[in-house]
């Protein structure tokens, strides 16, 4: 009796057993069936997909974006700088230095000179930049460097190019630890064109101009309007540009604070003549 017992218990386990093993393979082959006829879908769906899918969406203006060259730390070369502090109150700093060249300058380092109230802070020394801080109200300065766009100088490119290179995202102002929305530039001017009849020689071209922009605090729920003085110069194809910045409020106020900003990129010199 209990020899039929075993005998029925081993049949019904090894039909229970190649019951499952059917199932598994039945379930193995419709899931296959299934993928195919997934992968054949989405294939013919893939070939009628625009190029675009692939490479990603372009910039809104594409042309612009690519001729918009990201304004860059001016790094500092050729030893240390020269800090002088000018008049009897040395309320202001004369910094005298030099900056990489750019390429087919004739020499690795470039002089530039500028003035500065002695109090500010400098900040990322160790990155090579040039930066200063005025830790009362966070106003700053930066000497940075953009490329200009192919078969263009400083008098010819769009104003608008000087907002884009300076607030790049790709940029030294942004990557500085800057949150920016916006951005564009609201005045401009040439202070030395080199077409005009008078021009001086040698010449170099010079350009100021003012940026308007956003930033975005810490908590990032609340932006504040700030200002861009910029001084430009050209040297070859590069613009090498001191930008000083304060709030919108104290800048459009016309006090001490822009007048300082005034003062900085006014004593902003590049090339030969920056420290003789």
């Amino acid at each position: 009796m209990r020899g039929s017992i075993a005998a029925a218990c081993t049949c019904l386990l090894g039909a229970a057993t190649a019951f499952k093993s059917s199932v598994t393979r039945q379930t193995h082959t419709s899931l296959e069936a299934h993928a195919r006829r997934d992968f054949l879908k989405t294939s013919s769906s893939l070939v009628l997909l625009p190029a675009s899918f692939f490479s990603g969406p372009r910039p809104r203006n594409a042309a612009a974006a690519e001729e918009t060259s990201a304004a860059v730390y001016a790094y500092r070369s050729g030893g240390l700088a020269s800090l002088r502090p000018l008049g009897l109150s040395k309320l202001y700093t004369r910094y005298e230095g030099y900056v990489e060249a750019p390429k087919n300058y004739g020499r690795s380092t470039l002089p530039i000179r500028f003035g500065f109230p002695t109090d500010w802070l400098a900040i990322d020394k160790l990155g090579g930049g040039i930066q200063y801080v005025d830790q009362r109200n966070g106003n700053k300065l930066y000497v940075l460097r953009a490329s200009l766009p192919e078969g263009s100088n400083l008098k010819t490119v769009n104003k608008s190019w000087f907002s884009d290179a300076v607030l790049s995202p790709d940029g030294d102002v942004v990557r500085s630890g800057i949150t920016v929305e916006g951005g564009r530039t609201s005045f401009s001017r040439m202070i030395s064109d080199c077409t005009a009849e008078d021009a001086p020689t040698p010449c170099t071209y010079r350009r100021r101009l003012t940026i308007k922009y956003d930033t975005v605090t810490g908590s990032g729920v609340q932006t504040v309007e700030r200002r861009g003085l910029v001084d430009a110069w050209q040297v070859n194809d590069e613009a090498y540009l001191m930008l000083a910045t304060a709030t919108a409020v104290k800048f459009d106020k016309k006090g001490m604070e822009r007048d300082t900003l005034e003062a900085i990129v006014d004593s902003f010199m590049v090339g030969e003549g920056a420290l003789s």
